[in-house]
């Protein structure tokens, strides 16, 4: 897992690096928002540590400004503080964790984990709903299209649109195109998946 560590406690932010790290994870760690949001940039964690209470920061800005542009990434916030507003802005702010220090290494080891799923998941609707929005079905054909999802032949998707055999057929052959599907089955599947059966 890669992990950017925003702490700007320098031990504490070693001390997190080097606890991570000996899990096995590829751990960054960072003591101010600037060089984090720059490396974000150019890289892709998989999770990002945040504490809230920065010197001459606020945690929830840097989680805002995240947020606002890598919409996939999961942040596990941290506060040193007993403040209960603070975990209702982080988690409103998008966080998907919220820790108090001090906090047990199985704990924090559990919360980024769990993050590092939701993480993947978000990934993988983001991806999802780009190869989609790729995707450009006529409306004819996606009227084809929920034929097929029902698993009507090809006369009978003519007789319902009140379209020719071979105009049907046309257009299962642009559809197979677009979703780069070897056959009917395959089509739907896709279809599916991307959420383009209507």
């Amino acid at each position: 897992m890669r992990i950017y560590v925003l702490d700007d406690d320098a031990a504490m932010c070693r001390t997190l690096a080097r606890m991570l790290s000996s899990d096995g994870n590829q751990v960054c760690g960072f003591t101010g928002p600037a060089a984090l949001l720059s490396a974000i940039e150019m890289a892709s964690p998989d999770v990002l540590l945040l504490d809230i209470g920065l010197d001459g920061a606020n945690g929830l800005d840097v989680l805002t400004q995240v947020t606002a542009t890598r919409t996939e990434l999961p942040v596990v916030m941290i506060s040193g503080t007993s403040e209960v507003d603070d975990a209702i802005a982080a988690f409103r702010g998008g966080a998907v964790q919220f820790l108090r220090k001090p906090f047990r290494r199985s704990e924090l080891e559990a919360a980024l984990s769990d993050a590092a799923r939701i993480g993947k998941e978000r990934a993988h609707r983001l991806a999802r709903t780009r190869t989609a929005s790729a995707i450009s079905l006529s409306k004819r054909e996606h009227e084809v299209l929920a034929g097929m999802t029902e698993g009507l032949q090809s006369k009978l998707i003519a007789h319902r649109l009140g379209i020719s055999l071979r105009t049907v057929d046309m257009h299962r052959a642009n559809i197979f195109s677009k979703l780069s599907a070897k056959n009917a089955t395959h089509a739907v599947a896709i279809a599916r998946q991307l959420d383009l059966a209507r």
